[in-house]
């Protein structure tokens, strides 16, 4: 595989022939019916790498920087059943590059789910314990620098490769959203909100398209107080390094109030919304992810938050290694 370039809204941007584009946009209609308003479904659970997911979408231009700078080794990190360390281990040997895993926990007794696609596709596993996410990134440079001592090129992904240059690349997913939807109307993008870098390209890519669409993100990682804080980080940095000429505006919220006991520790409210999704639909909804964004959907609805909204596009960002890990 090559390099190859793509023209977007801000110019050309280098990637990777990774997995399927554009990734569906289906029409939900009985989820509408029952809801009361127009519910779409972006299925980025089908991006055709894997397991899917929308990290398929970072990686296709994260691996190509990496293959620009001659990597012989990519190294990121996750959850133990981390959707993103799947992706890069299927991702990364179809590129000649070998792939670690920094996993923040223990190693399960019996590998599976995502942990069993990472030991399929030959990534060196190394489990963290109770390290902290700065103890674990330590962990990661300094594995690095041995890499680089022993004659290796490596090259570090960042959590969820929510970098700039990740955030930046979830921009094309709007557009092709953009090119499905009729022009007008009160467009409001729901989507799970872990290490935020899809949060915030859905965002940004709103901006960049100059479109006055509203985008939610339900953190299901971090408190709502510290998510922001990294949410704007994000926004800021991927703004002036890829879209400087951009200006932002005020069209995100952010919430804490599905996230429950933490990061993959499931909620009855995100249980029956999977169910719903399922029997409604014939989505398959991760709990530590998707359905806790559905459920916060359900709620939006219920609540009249989303009076006067004339559709809601639920951004599908996969997770179906978690949902039989």
């Amino acid at each position: 595989m090559t390099p190859t370039t793509r023209p977007s809204t801000a110019g050309m941007m280098p990637l990777v022939p990774l997995g399927s584009y554009p990734t569906p946009l289906h029409h939900l209609p009985r989820l509408s019916e029952h809801l009361g308003l127009e519910v779409l479904a972006k299925r980025e659970d089908l991006s055709g790498l894997g397991l899917g997911g929308n990290k398929v979408r970072k990686l296709r231009v994260v691996l190509a920087a990496a293959r620009a700078e001659s990597a012989t080794v990519v190294l990121t990190q996750g959850g133990v059943q981390s959707n993103h360390c799947a992706a890069t281990a299927v991702a990364a040997p179809m590129l000649g590059m070998r792939a670690e895993l920094f996993l923040h926990g223990d190693p399960p007794a019996v590998p599976t789910g995502n942990v069993l696609v990472d030991g399929m596709a030959g990534a060196t596993p190394h489990f963290t314990g109770a390290a902290t996410h700065a103890e674990v990134d330590a962990l990661v440079e300094a594995r690095a620098g041995e890499l680089r001592a022993a004659g290796e090129v490596p090259f570090v992904i960042p959590l969820g490769a929510s970098d700039p240059l990740g955030v930046a690349a979830t921009v094309t997913g709007v557009e092709e959203v953009d090119a499905r939807l009729p022009a007008g109307g009160d467009t409001r993008i729901v989507v799970a909100a872990g290490s935020l870098g899809t949060l915030a390209g859905l965002t940004l890519g709103t901006w960049v398209l100059d479109r006055d669409w509203s985008v939610e993100g339900f953190s299901v990682l971090w408190a709502a107080e510290r998510a922001r804080l990294v949410l704007d980080g994000l926004l800021d940095a991927a703004r002036r390094r890829h879209f400087p000429g951009v200006a932002p505006r005020p069209n995100v919220e952010l919430t804490d109030e599905q996230l429950g006991g933490g990061y993959g520790v499931p909620t009855e409210q995100a249980r029956r919304a999977a169910a719903l999704a399922l029997r409604l639909e014939g989505l398959l909804l991760d709990g530590t992810y998707t359905a806790k964004a559905f459920a916060g959907l359900l709620e939006g609805v219920r609540s009249g938050r989303y009076d006067g909204v004339e559709r809601i596009v639920f951004w599908h960002t996969g997770g179906l290694g978690g949902i039989f890990g």
